[in-house]
């Protein structure tokens, strides 16, 4: 039981009772105690169920990921495209890891391409006294870096896969039921917290992909949807105000979602 603990999630706005986070007594010498955060498999738990504190923890890695190789990712002899190879297979994979459950906000993007585009100024030789003197732009270090993704583009992207097995895998499996999931009560009241499903129907609209489950589901197990993902663009188009329709089988309900970004 020493590695057992429990967290209690509260509903959105409510805060957790002394005797909701209670010690849960097993027997007179053992018992489960609660917590605040909650590590598994890598990914950071709370009881709010956002992403911040995930994301905080993914950052710090990826900072000392990147000063350990620091000699290698910066050094102009090595050819570049093996520099990127090199830094997308370390230092992207720790600072993305399970971004594809995400329900990210743009204050936490934000975090995330200010952190990448360090990482790629250090690579480029280029200073922030060279980048405000010189008025030298992102767009430009990303060529300067063999026209490297930003950090929504690689999110996409890593969703849009994980989207593809989804599609491919049995309806019996847990995942997939998730995804095609369905609370039948009323939203409550004001603008909802950003979900999972609302993450991944974005990336399918980008892809220009129908988002009615039943479509994109039979379109991810053809041919047609890994072409759209190796063909996938170097600049993502801005959505704005762009209202989409999840039709979820079996139900024949229909929700509509805005997103503005």
């Amino acid at each position: 039981m020493s590695k057992t603990e429990a967290m209690y999630f509260p509903k959105p706005g409510e805060k957790a009772d002394p005797e909701n986070t209670a010690y849960i007594q097993i027997n007179e010498n053992q018992h489960f105690s609660y917590c605040t955060k909650f590590k598994y498999l890598g990914s950071i738990f709370t009881p709010d169920l956002k992403e911040n504190e995930d994301i905080k923890k993914r950052i710090s890695q990826a900072i000392k990921a990147f000063n350990s190789m620091k000699d290698v990712l910066t050094n102009q002899e090595i050819p570049v495209k093996t520099r990127i190879r090199i830094y997308d297979a370390t230092v992207i994979n720790i600072l993305l890891w399970g971004c594809e459950s995400w329900s990210i906000t743009a204050n936490l993007l934000q975090k995330l391409e200010v952190c990448h585009h360090r990482f790629l100024c250090q690579m480029n030789r280029v200073t922030f006294y060279d980048v405000k003197e010189h008025h030298i732009k992102k767009e430009q270090i990303r060529e300067n870096l063999h026209n490297c993704y930003t950090m929504e583009q690689s999110m996409e992207l890593r969703r849009a896969r994980c989207l593809e097995k989804l599609a491919h895998m049995d309806t019996t499996r847990g995942p997939r039921q998730l995804l095609q999931a369905w609370i039948p009560q009323r939203r409550p009241k004001n603008k909802p917290q950003t979900t999972t499903k609302h993450s991944l129907a974005k990336t399918l609209i980008k892809l220009n992909i129908p988002t009615p489950m039943n479509d994109w589901i039979e379109m991810a197990k053809s041919q047609i949807y890994s072409t759209r993902i190796r063909a996938y663009p170097k600049h993502i188009p801005t959505i704005q105000n762009t209202s989409i329709s999840i039709q979820l089988r079996d139900t024949g309900q229909k929700r509509i979602v805005k997103y503005i970004l």
